[in-house]
């Protein structure tokens, strides 16, 4: 039997809620169904002599599955009931919404027309008695709100753009986001104690918002591109902070090797990892521009080390794990060379202070009018997460966009399997995708595919930095006959395992 873990959770109480048999009232002789974010899920409540009952529907390939079925006896107090009707009730650490759903058979037009758009996912709450506030940790279309109420009835919210499930170190105070509740913990405290979470909360107001990113003070090129008819800050070095497709391009003749970019800070500060967009920004150009390959980053005039980055437009970290900078210099030192010119281009930069950040935690970024319209016209994208390219979009070196697109994939854990696998081009003229399998690229791996779609062998397509590709797709036999693929990009090639050094 599911174990169901409730938390005490008061926000919305009335005088009903004390009142006889106040479950019974609340549910009169209806069920109720809610939709879990948490889980995905849809959950029939009913009620009968006392007891709860619920009725789970797991949602998978566009249909409801039903699951598991049990009873509680429950306090009526985890409820939160208003005029003598449930409108929420807490389950499995999660805070689910009543939703207008009236039988099963509605629950998956509920999920496609309103589930990702209006329903509030609350991740967690916490009440602070000696402040006098209650705090809750709410998402919705995809924003992160912290919402506070104080003594005096008043609601303070804030937007969290890059907080999910991680620590966050603030002035004083850690404020930790979990799967199912909110821990405030008093740094100090928490050292006295040597973290055996037995502490004392407490989070006073005003509190102050701290990002996983630090933006410089100052940020310097050692040269820029100047292009006749542009405005002359257009591929600027502060395109780097913008969050979109434009960019920072050096300015010499040659490749552009031995030019740097220099950050300062207005006090020292602790960076764990250095994220990367790498290229120019718009990428029906990615492939015509050179894209770095080699940098060496200094700190405080100090060379630290050389980092060897991927050719790819995708997010991309290397680990630094310096305290006490003052100063940061990333110089070029090796590129990938483009198609067409000699300009080296960095989109993106960012320069966390945290150690683990997902892609959910990166700012939002506005990707070239040509990739915005790819992503908006395909008829199913499948993402790698909410702030990357879908996963199977790619460019050619000629700047001509492709798609991977699966029959009716299912996820566990970003790979998708699926059993068959089309191939697009886009059509920038009329503004669509067509079917097209002649194309170099796809002809390189039809006869594969064609092979494990008629022994029904399924395929999967995934996404993996430590194979050193865009993605990646395999398919096994019930013979164990392997068609395990990598795509760099640029071609299709067989993976192979990297051995590792044998050591004495």
């Amino acid at each position: 039997m599911k174990k169901v873990f409730f938390i005490f959770f008061a926000l919305f109480f009335s005088y009903n809620l004390f009142a006889e048999n106040p479950v019974e009232k609340a549910f009169g002789n209806n069920a109720y169904f809610y939709y879990c974010a948490k889980y995905n899920s849809i959950t029939k409540v009913s009620s009968k002599a006392g007891k709860v009952y619920y009725q789970d529907y797991s949602i998978r390939n566009n249909s409801a599955v039903s699951g598991t079925s049990y009873s509680e006896e429950i306090d009526p107090t985890l409820f939160e009931i208003s005029g003598n009707k449930i409108v929420s009730i807490i389950y499995q650490d999660t805070r689910m919404i009543l939703t207008d759903i009236k039988n099963p058979t509605q629950i998956v037009s509920f999920l496609n027309e309103a589930a990702y758009n209006k329903v509030q996912k609350i991740l967690g709450s916490y009440h602070d008695d000696t402040h006098k506030q209650t705090i809750s940790l709410s998402e919705s279309n995809g924003k992160f709100l912290l919402k506070i109420s104080t003594s005096d009835g008043k609601i303070i919210e804030d937007v969290f753009d890059q907080f999910y499930d991680r620590g966050v170190v603030g002035k004083e105070y850690s404020l930790f986001f979990g799967d199912s509740y909110i821990e405030l913990i008093n740094i100090q405290e928490a050292r006295e104690q040597e973290m055996d979470y037995q502490y004392e909360f407490s989070f006073p107001l005003p509190y102050e918002k701290v990002s996983y990113f630090i933006k410089p003070a100052k940020v310097k090129a050692s040269s820029t591109l100047i292009e006749k008819n542009k405005a002359a800050d257009f591929y600027s070095e502060n395109n780097l902070f913008e969050g979109s497709w434009k960019s920072w391009v050096e300015g010499k003749n040659d490749d552009g090797i031995g030019e740097s970019l220099t950050f300062e800070f207005e006090k020292p500060v602790s960076i764990f990892h250095i994220g990367f967009r790498n290229g120019y920004g718009d990428l029906r150009y990615f492939y015509a521009n050179n894209r770095v390959k080699v940098i060496e980053v200094l700190v405080n005039n100090t060379i630290r080390q050389e980092y060897t980055l991927k050719d790819w437009w995708g997010f991309q970290t290397i680990r630094l794990n310096q305290n006490n900078i003052s100063s940061l210099k990333i110089q070029i030192k090796d590129v990938y060379h483009g198609t067409r010119y000699k300009d080296t281009c960095i989109s993106e930069i960012y320069l966390q202070r945290d150690a683990y950040v997902s892609d959910y935690d990166l700012p939002d970024f506005e990707f070239d009018s040509l990739t915005t319209e790819c992503i908006k016209n395909f008829p199913q994208t499948i993402y790698k997460s909410i702030k990357n390219l879908p996963l199977g979009l790619f460019y050619t070196q000629d700047g001509i966009p492709l798609m991977l697109n699966l029959s009716n994939p299912t996820n566990e854990r970003d790979i998708y399997i699926f059993k068959n696998l089309d191939f697009y081009v886009y059509n920038p003229t009329a503004k669509s995708w067509k079917k097209d399998s002649t194309n170099p690229i796809f002809a390189a791996i039809n006869p594969t595919v064609e092979n494990a779609i008629k022994n029904k062998f399924p395929m999967s397509l995934g996404f993996d930095d430590s194979r050193h590709s865009l993605f990646y797709i395999v398919s096994v036999s019930n013979q164990d006959n392997y068609l395990d693929l990598d795509f760099d990009g640029f071609k299709f090639y067989k993976h192979v395992d990297e051995i590792e050094p044998y050591i004495k």
